[in-house]
């Protein structure tokens, strides 16, 4: 029977359009130092379909009891992303995989673009009031004739 206090201590947090926190328990595998690999689907030289596990680069890691943190970058906007954490021995050699996760990463957030129809109105509005402004500054500027 599967520990399921285990599994829900292993969890994806902070997840946004390029970057994840992984968390696990310290005391699943006693390792020191980890890497974390994602599945990527690839195709040979004959045309087909594979998957290979592929390091994430710039992938920090911290130790805050009772927890390990795995902080990803460089993610990819809104895609499913599956992953495994990789102990890794003394000399770094991996161990086999600890376990494997798959989450969605956010979309990346777009700045609204304004409607055409307000903007065209703000544009015209302010352009009259320039010209507006020029008009009854040259009005009071311009040197009083018969003088």
């Amino acid at each position: 029977m599967p520990d399921l206090n285990l599994a829900r201590s292993i969890r994806v947090t902070a997840v946004t359009a390029t970057t994840a926190h992984v968390e696990w328990p310290a005391e699943l595998n006693g390792a020191a130092s980890f890497r974390i690999e994602r599945l990527m689907l690839t195709r040979d030289s004959s045309k087909e379909l594979r998957n290979a596990w592929v390091e994430i680069p710039k992938t920090t890691f911290a130790r805050r009891d009772p927890l390990w943190i795995a902080s990803l970058v460089g993610l990819e906007p809104n895609q499913s992303q599956t992953i495994q954490v990789v102990p890794l021995g003394p000399e770094g050699q991996p161990r086999g995989a600890l376990f494997r996760l798959a989450f969605y990463t956010s979309a990346r957030a777009s700045i609204p673009r304004p409607q055409l129809l307000p903007s065209l109105i703000i544009s015209l509005l302010a352009l009259g009031a320039f010209l507006l402004f020029r008009r009854v500054r040259r009005h009071y500027t311009e040197p009083i004739s018969g003088f």
